[in-house]
């Protein structure tokens, strides 16, 4: 049943925040840097890869186009993720969208996930291969994760949040 709180606007929620980004930290390093330096930042993002081969291209599905795609369930080890990318070792084309619970977001239309506010939806990437991969095709996947100090974590959690194209209440992710 959702009750009625005051939405949280995204962007003016990470404004006048201090965050600290690291490029060198794993989530493990990042949750206790974030918890030692409590009074100097409020957020800390670093990056994560995940690596994978396309060991048999014949279990892919095809979408209504006939072109073969890859769905990848994005990890809920932070708060927030953005900046998702993929890249091919071969310079396949390919075309990323999103699956929010069930729908789904081209590129362009999406910004951010804020999994701390949709702890009962999941995030997929949906990676599209405009031309059919090869058989040991490798790939590899970037995001950006944020951990956030526990008195914003529960802020996110406690009301609904608002961003550019989604509401969070709940615990669920809605399309505006």
């Amino acid at each position: 049943m959702t009750t009625f709180r005051k939405f949280i606007d995204f962007q003016d929620f990470l404004t006048n925040k201090k965050i600290f980004t690291s490029n060198f930290l794993n989530e493990y390093d990042a949750v206790k840097y974030l918890l030692n330096n409590k009074e100097n930042m409020d957020i800390i993002t670093y990056n994560f890869s995940r690596h994978f081969s396309m060991f048999n291209v014949d279990v892919l599905e095809k979408d209504k186009n006939g072109n073969y795609y890859y769905d990848v369930s994005v990890e809920k080890i932070g708060d927030i993720v953005d900046n998702i990318g993929v890249k091919s070792g071969e310079n396949i084309k390919l075309q990323l969208s999103y699956i929010i619970g069930n729908n789904e977001y081209q590129q362009e239309e999406f910004n951010e996930f804020v999994i701390i506010s949709a702890n009962y939806t999941s995030l997929k990437i949906r990676i599209t291969f405009l031309e059919k991969p090869l058989m040991d095709s490798e790939f590899k996947i970037n995001l950006r994760y944020y951990l956030l100090q526990d008195n914003y974590r529960q802020l996110l959690m406690t009301h609904q949040v608002m961003t550019k194209n989604n509401k969070y209440y709940d615990g669920y992710c809605y399309k505006k």
